[in-house]
């Protein structure tokens, strides 16, 4: 008889948690500022998710899928009433203010740039001339105290790198460094859970192979440009020109241009064709 009471107690408390945790609770702007960006996003879809709403980011399926009373459904049309509507731009507004206060990434710093992007090689390998861009980076800098040991190691104990976006589960960091050589180069660094998962290199040239390239029968460079969440990676094949004279002995011309198009998307790295 005993056993049944606890029993039927527990139950009971379950059910009660449970029907607690189905009611949809608004925040109020002073609990709202305690919470951070990651917190302040799920809240306001929360809203979306109470209505079925099946999301496309992988976080937020995760979470709310955990949530037991959120039930996925893709043929709901979600409306939205006046006050919930109200609290999402409320919400909007505090990310904004947030964003602002705190930009660690590029992306946010170019949203208060209007000239920041495109970002191109020669943005980082002639700073001595136009020294502007790079200057306004600076906020976006990873600390080499937070920076993840192996783009550390690629950095080659000097350089730099910045986070390009303010993901948090998936982080994507430019790399500028110089290493082993005079040449200065730049990579792209991916990153899952503070994991590296990928590198892409973004400026560099076969003639800096150990094999080296050969500039009679042909080389290639490799070119970027970095918009907001697009990145185009060229791959260009040049050849030195026919009959150089003394002045144009090292002159090249370009034969052909593979582009590579990628996606900086919040799941991760998607190649765009």
């Amino acid at each position: 008889m005993k056993k049944l009471l606890i029993l039927i107690f527990v139950l009971i408390t379950f059910l009660c948690k449970a029907q607690e945790s189905e009611i949809f609770k608004y925040l109020n702007i002073n609990e709202m500022k305690t919470k951070t960006l990651k917190e302040l996003r799920i809240i306001r879809n929360e809203v979306f998710a109470r209505k079925g709403y099946v999301f496309q980011s992988k976080d937020l399926q995760e979470y709310f899928s955990k949530q037991i009373w959120y039930k996925a459904d893709p043929n709901s049309e979600i409306q939205l009433s006046t006050k919930e509507k109200g609290y999402i731009n409320q919400i909007k507004n505090l990310e904004k203010s947030l964003l602002q206060n705190n930009c660690y990434c590029i992306n946010c710093i170019g949203k208060q740039n209007i000239n920041l992007f495109p970002l191109i090689s020669t943005d980082f390998l002639e700073v001595d001339n136009s020294p502007d861009k790079f200057n306004k980076l600076k906020p976006a800098q990873v600390n080499y105290t937070d920076m993840n040991p192996i783009v550390n190691g690629n950095l080659c104990g000097g350089g730099y790198a910045w986070n390009i976006t303010c993901f948090t589960n998936i982080k994507y960091q430019l790399m500028f460094y110089e290493c082993h050589s005079n040449n200065l180069l730049l990579k792209l660094a991916v990153l899952k859970d503070d994991k590296s998962i990928d590198f892409i290199e973004l400026y560099d040239s076969s003639l800096y192979d150990e094999d080296g390239g050969n500039i009679i029968d042909g080389f290639y460079d490799v070119d970027f440009k970095l918009d907001e969440n697009y990145l185009e990676v060229y791959k260009i094949y040049r050849k030195r020109i026919d009959n150089p004279t003394e002045d144009t002995q090292f002159d090249t011309k370009e034969i052909r241009r593979e582009i590579t198009r990628y996606n900086l998307s919040e799941n991760g790295l998607v190649i765009v064709k």
